[in-house]
């Protein structure tokens, strides 16, 4: 049984891992420096997790966890579209609110790690309440596209490119720190989208109540 002295310990190794991701890049990760951060020996790293790899998949494993999450929180909505778009805006909530991991995830910023077969299915786990969302809107006959994992990839692509745009510090015009100009124009977007895969072209894509357990 692991107790709470063993956990406080590995999530304060993975804490400090994610601070260094955050303040220094990823060059800066080695199992020595975690352990310097998260006040423990090199040997606590090793025990928990193997390593700079196994740390860096525990990472991984915990972005896509905890994304998942947030998305499969959205619960069924009324309303074209609704659980749909409802999920891209908690696709884009998450992001901005864990970049270290978001960019761990998306931005391959450690290239030497090859995630384990636990952390593609974390990943894959997480894409399937996007498909879950999609297939909900297919069942209501508003789409246009009987292709799920079609429409689900376009979903993704235009919700992830936004995202990262505003992420990697490239936004609308340059003003990056627009928070309102930025959160319009994903809106603009998503809706332009579903408007795209609709059933009916002038489908209303108003925001409705986003209801999350």
């Amino acid at each position: 049984m692991t107790s709470i002295s063993d956990e406080t310990s590995r999530r304060a190794i993975l804490d400090a891992a994610l601070t260094i991701l955050t303040t220094q890049g990823h060059h800066a990760l080695s199992v020595r420096r975690v352990a310097s951060e998260a006040g423990c020996s090199t040997i606590g790293v090793y025990t928990w997790f193997g390593g700079k790899d196994g740390l860096v998949d525990a990472l991984w494993i915990e972005a896509f966890t905890s994304f998942g999450t947030a998305l499969r929180k959205i619960r069924p909505l009324t309303g074209p579209f609704g659980r749909l778009r409802a999920q891209a805006f908690a696709y884009r909530k998450w992001a901005l609110a864990h970049p270290a991991h978001y960019q761990l995830m998306f931005f391959n910023v450690i290239p030497e790690h090859v995630p384990s077969d636990d952390a593609l299915v974390a990943a894959a786990a997480a894409y399937t309440a996007l498909l879950s969302a999609v297939e909900e809107a297919l069942g209501r006959g508003e789409l246009r596209f009987t292709d799920t994992a079609l429409v689900a990839h376009s979903c993704w692509a235009m919700a992830h490119g936004l995202v990262t745009l505003q992420i990697a510090n490239a936004g609308l015009r340059g003003q990056t720190d627009n928070e309102k100009q930025n959160k319009a124009a994903f809106a603009l977007a998503i809706d332009a989208l579903m408007v795209g895969l609709s059933t009916q072209p002038d489908v209303s894509t108003k925001p409705r109540a986003t209801k999350a357990i």
